[in-house]
């Protein structure tokens, strides 16, 4: 249990380590060095990419939905309480938001680039 709580803890700085990383570096990179550096920046996105799968399938092989679930994971206690399921409606919704923010983001980025 405690080596699992370890790796999670190391996926999840380096996750947001590389998000933080990607949020700051394209403008530079793309800006002083274009296409190349829009190359680069696509590797430390993709790396990104990686690293969030990687997490998620942690979290779904744990169980794990909900801040307070992932909390109680990380400090080492056993007794998780299941957060209500959610419905079959609210999940299609989280869905649709989750790609139009993705969207959202990707015509911003792709702005930028122009």
């Amino acid at each position: 249990m405690k080596n699992e709580v370890r790796k999670f803890k190391f996926m999840s700085f380096t996750l947001a380590g590389l998000m933080l990383i990607m949020s700051i570096t394209i403008l530079p990179l793309v800006r002083h060095y274009g296409t190349v550096g829009a190359v680069i920046w696509g590797c430390i996105a993709a790396t990104g990419l990686g690293y969030s799968i990687r997490v998620e399938l942690f979290k779904k092989s744990h169980g794990l939905r909900t801040y307070r679930e992932i909390k109680q994971f990380m400090d080492g206690e056993k007794s998780i309480e299941k957060s209500e399921i959610p419905t079959k409606e609210r999940r299609i919704c989280e869905t649709i938001c989750k790609v139009l923010w993705g969207m959202g983001t990707a015509l911003i980025i792709i702005s930028f680039i122009k």
